[in-house]
């Protein structure tokens, strides 16, 4: 049997964005807007993997390369699209419903401070 390929989530996040290899690497605010951690662990073992160590699981888990197997991870970028995607396309919309009430409820605390305070508008 020949050489066989574990998609990591670095392989996957270059997959998605492939200018971050020119722009130096994938820092955790690429991460962070890709809804995906920069650190996890393996959910067989525990041990703790970075990018290149956490391996898509065909089950939406993260396997480590040091768990890894044919059986229990995706061997190609087009399966580990179709485990990833579904799930951050949820997290984003959560993601953005967030940031609009925080947003909200920061222009609503701003606006009874300045009604106290007596602040300039």
């Amino acid at each position: 049997m020949g050489n066989l390929t574990f998609i990591t989530l670095a392989m996957w996040v270059y997959h998605k964005m492939p200018e971050l290899k020119a722009e130096g690497g994938i820092s955790m605010k690429h991460t962070e807007n890709l809804g995906i951690p920069m650190f996890s662990g393996c959910v067989s073992c525990g041990a703790r993997l970075g990018l290149a160590q956490a391996c898509i699981g065909r089950d939406g888990f993260i396997v480590g390369t040091c768990c890894a197997s044919q059986e229990t991870v995706c061997t190609s970028i087009d399966a580990a699209d179709q485990i990833m995607s579904p799930s951050l396309a949820d997290q984003f919309d959560a993601m953005e419903a967030q940031q609009e009430k925080a947003e909200e409820r920061l222009n609503d605390d701003r606006y009874e401070s300045e009604e106290i305070t007596g602040g300039d508008r």
